[in-house]
């Protein structure tokens, strides 16, 4: 459960930095209107552009890479413990 709500977190804290990162900013408002397709778009870049992997100034705004301790931390818990359930509270 604790690693759903890291997760979220970590998310949150992608979106918010990206729409005001003096950068990049205004994903999900453009011309004033409310577009989240923006983000999602983002989100899914990465897997269309290698450079949003192998550039690390691009790291940044890449999804994957800020996600990528949740991931390795569910794995490391998975392989430690093959038989529990991680993502519930017990």
């Amino acid at each position: 459960m604790y690693i759903l709500i890291v997760w979220l977190f970590i998310t949150i804290g992608f979106l918010l930095y990206i729409q005001f990162s003096s950068t990049m900013g205004n994903i999900w408002f453009r011309n004033g209107y409310f577009v989240p397709l923006g983000a999602i778009h983002l989100i899914l870049f990465p897997f269309k552009e290698i450079k949003m992997w192998t550039f690390s100034s691009m790291w940044i705004i890449n999804y994957w890479i800020w996600i990528l301790p949740v991931i390795l931390l569910i794995l490391y818990q998975k392989i430690k413990n093959p038989n529990k359930n991680i993502l519930k509270k017990n």
